[in-house]
């Protein structure tokens, strides 16, 4: 990959303000270009059969129904979920095999599921965004070499 080479990242997270604060920063990335947002890992699939992403972040905890919505106990939050990030990369690697997966999360200790799971990373939300964009860039740059 030429050092002048763009790095297409589709972002997948039911957090609106996390895209939104992503896509800004993709704006001012010098190799990073927003592909799009999927608030679902099912979006997700669909958007990757459509515009084969360099790279991919993926949240791991996806729900189909507003928090206010659910009681507290975790056979409702299991009931109303969809895929997690970790089920969904399989998918995602059908529809796009060379993008680098990144799993970006608030859940720490996924390591060994994340690396279980087939995909490239395992990224802290929380850390700086910038650092997280230069880190999904340089990993895409190492495979396509």
């Amino acid at each position: 990959m030429l050092e002048d080479e763009r790095v297409r990242l589709l972002v997948i997270d039911d957090d609106p303000e996390l895209c939104e604060m992503l896509r800004m920063m993709c704006d001012r990335h010098p190799v990073v270009d927003w592909l799009g947002a999927a608030s679902s890992p099912e979006e997700a699939v669909s958007l990757s059969r459509q515009h084969l992403p360099d790279a991919i972040l993926l949240d791991h905890h996806f729900f189909s129904a507003e928090p206010a919505d659910l009681d507290s106990t975790p056979e409702s939050r299991r009931a109303v979920r969809g895929l997690s990030g970790l089920e969904a990369v399989e998918f995602l690697r059908a529809v796009a095999p060379d993008a680098v997966i990144a799993v970006y999360t608030g859940t720490a200790g996924l390591g060994e599921s994340v690396e279980n799971s087939g995909a490239d990373m395992y990224l802290m939300k929380g850390t700086d965004p910038q650092a997280t964009l230069d880190e999904v860039a340089a990993n895409v740059r190492r495979r396509k070499g």
